[in-house]
């Protein structure tokens, strides 16, 4: 049976002790005034608070997402939450996606070389995890009654995680994986070692790999999904053999991680028209963007990022943003 190497725990603790709003206050550097006072704002201005800015995210393939994004002051605060007090917590081995020193790479290389890579997306994940979940989940870590209330109200919106808070990804991670056997996180991993596969979800993308038959297990894996309050996408259930092309989330791993070849071709066409002088207007800002995807590549596939990076250093960008200018 093939064993799957856990991550550093990075000196994790299971609890926190927070008793009071003192305590928290202390912890974070932030004032009791200051956070309480944000707090009122929130249940006083509801769901048309200024501490949100919030719009419909198309998705990328119909409908839109509800994007609830905090502002100022507020966000200052949920990045001092994560940081101080969620980031210190400790999470299930498989959790991959919103954990500091785990990342993409770390959510893929499990699942190289198997005969079957099956993937599920939990559908609206942050928005099924309800307000209730979230004073439970710091209940359960040593916050106080009071000190859980106060927290659940900074990090939550409408009753539920807002997508696109610093705190709901990490949030969410916790609150499926936390508790005894009977969490998502236990339940999945025990399923996956009955059956010789590994294991892995990076926030809402669940994968699983390992023999043929994975294809099998799929109404076990709804059913516990379901039991755990949570819902899957069936558009998005994918049961991959050797022969096919792999991928989890985003990235090809049917012999080592590396990215789809449209992708790298796409890239490399921009690259060719920038080097002949084709820009589009906003040069800076493709500059940029290219940056950021020929860094992504790297990551995955360090051979194929270097040849991509090779074509992008000699375009001399400055001279042609002079010449829009």
């Amino acid at each position: 049976m093939p064993v799957q190497k856990k991550p550093p725990v990075n000196h994790r603790k299971s609890h926190v002790k927070l008793r009071t709003l003192a305590d928290l206050a202390r912890h974070m550097g932030v004032s009791i005034g200051k956070l309480q006072a944000l707090a009122e704002q929130l249940d006083r201005e509801r769901e048309h608070t200024s501490l949100y800015r919030s719009w419909e995210q198309p998705k990328k393939s119909s409908g839109t997402r509800p994007i609830d994004a905090p502002r100022g002051e507020l966000m200052r605060v949920q990045k001092l939450v994560n940081h101080t007090i969620l980031q210190r917590l400790a999470v299930h081995p498989a959790a991959r996606g919103g954990v500091r020193r785990r990342n993409l790479l770390s959510n893929v290389t499990p699942h190289i070389g198997k005969k079957m890579v099956a993937t599920y997306d939990l559908e609206n994940f942050f928005l099924t995890v309800a307000s209730a979940r979230v004073y439970e989940l710091f209940c359960s870590v040593g916050c106080a009654p009071d000190v859980a209330h106060l927290l659940t109200r900074l990090t939550t919106f409408k009753g539920r995680l807002p997508q696109g808070a610093p705190t709901s990804p990490m949030l969410a991670v916790l609150v499926a994986g936390s508790g005894d056997h009977k969490s998502l996180y236990n339940r999945l991993q025990n399923l996956a070692d009955q059956h010789n596969s590994d294991f892995t979800i990076y926030i809402d993308d669940i994968t699983m790999s390992g023999p043929s038959y994975l294809d099998r297990l799929s109404r076990t894996i709804e059913r516990i999904v379901q039991q755990s309050g949570f819902k899957i996408n069936h558009k998005k259930i994918r049961f991959r053999e050797a022969h096919e092309q792999q991928a989890v989330t985003g990235v090809v791993v049917n012999e080592k991680p590396n990215v789809f070849r449209t992708e790298c071709r796409r890239i490399r066409t921009i690259l060719h028209q920038c080097k002949n002088g084709v820009f589009p207007q906003d040069r800076i800002a493709l500059k940029q963007h290219l940056r950021g995807k020929i860094a992504y590549i790297q990551s995955v596939n360090p051979e194929q990022g270097m040849k991509l990076l090779e074509q992008f250093n000699p375009i001399d960008w400055v001279s042609a943003s002079s010449e829009d200018s």
